[in-house]
């Protein structure tokens, strides 16, 4: 039985150090957001601070120029990918691609077959230099 409460007497300085290290992750997390939401408040404001500005300066601004800027403005912040969640499953087992991504990444793939069978002593000129990276002194082998 001693062995048992050797063990189970770290558990608590286990618990509050995963505690500790979970609240400074989160914390740091929200730090950057913030960090990153100021940035794009000002990057707006900067953007519609300087429309008004021409607009009180009596400048002829056109209304696809004013569209443009409060759409350009509207979107400063936003996703890259709206409305995608991402969720455990996905992380762990991988996401099926849609039938366009797949498309597109045969068509990489192919482009790059193009490319190595326009050069095909490329490859092995970078195995090459890999090896002579890796093991300088190795010349005789």
């Amino acid at each position: 039985m001693p062995m048992a409460s050797s063990r189970t007497r770290y558990i608590p300085e286990l618990i509050y150090a995963l505690a500790f290290s979970s609240i400074s992750v989160h914390l740091l997390w929200q730090r950057r957001t913030a960090e990153t939401d100021r940035r794009h408040l000002s990057a707006r404001l900067s953007i519609l601070g300087e429309l008004a500005a021409r607009l009180r300066a009596g400048e002829a601004v056109s209304d696809a120029e004013v569209a443009r800027l409060r759409r350009l403005a509207e979107t400063v912040g936003e996703a890259t990918h709206p409305g995608e969640n991402v969720g455990w499953r996905d992380v762990l087992f991988g996401r099926k691609e849609s039938g366009a991504e797949r498309e597109g990444k045969e068509e990489l793939e192919r482009k790059e077959l193009e490319r190595g069978a326009l050069n095909p002593l490329r490859h092995v000129r970078q195995l090459a230099l890999q090896r002579i990276v890796a093991y300088p002194f190795a010349w005789h082998v």
